[in-house]
């Protein structure tokens, strides 16, 4: 065989074993285009296996467009990142989505952990927080709105009981807002863990 038919018969192995790598899913998935190759290591983790997790630079708001985020993909995921600040955000079915801006630093590798909260719960507690306000409003207008010709009008028998009722719903619509909310805690692991067996308590040299 030529030359020439070796090196077309290398070609079409070659090939072949690319073919077959990508069908088995053995070629390694494209990096995201934030991640630094020789920046820190950041690493996600959540406590929800199906935790999207989304990356942009800067402190990003909110709601912001066009949006700004990449998609990293699920944790346990780890990328080195440039110094510099950066906002995370995560998604996962019936889970709140987290928000959470953080500051990459030369020599301080960064662990993210996301804790998903319920997105019904605390859907459910804005809308009490919602109605608590606005019984708080109608029984100030009604303690308030007391004219001197008004002598059957009980406005405190009225108005109080709506102030209660509203600061009442009020705070617990805080609270199931509060529980149904996603967590996202940044951590630094710049300091080494303690070995095992190394006492906490300084160590007294006597000298004579």
């Amino acid at each position: 065989m030529s030359r020439a038919g070796v090196a077309l018969a290398l070609l079409a192995w070659a090939a072949n074993v690319a073919i077959s790598r990508a069908a088995l899913g053995d070629v390694p998935p494209a990096r995201p285009a934030i991640e630094l190759a020789d920046g820190m290591a950041v690493a996600f983790t959540s406590t929800e296996p199906s935790t999207e997790i989304y990356l942009a630079r800067g402190d990003v708001p909110v709601g912001t467009t066009p949006d700004p985020f990449e998609r990293i993909g699920p944790a346990p995921i780890t990328l080195k990142l440039a110094p510099g600040t950066y906002t995370a955000e995560s998604s996962s079915p019936g889970a709140s989505t987290g928000h959470q801006r953080f500051v990459v630093e030369q020599g301080r590798p960064l662990s993210i952990e996301v804790r998903p909260g319920s997105a019904q719960v605390k859907t459910i507690g804005a809308v009490f927080f919602g109605l608590g306000i606005v019984s708080a409003i109608l029984g100030i207008v009604a303690i308030v709105s007391f004219s001197p010709g008004d002598s059957q009008y009980n406005r405190w028998g009225i108005g109080l009981p709506l102030l209660f009722a509203g600061g009442g719903v009020t705070g617990v619509g805080l609270t199931m807002t509060a529980v149904g909310a996603t967590n996202v805690h940044v951590r630094s692991e710049d300091r080494p863990a303690r070995a095992p067996g190394t006492s906490v308590v300084p160590a007294l040299v006597w000298r004579f």
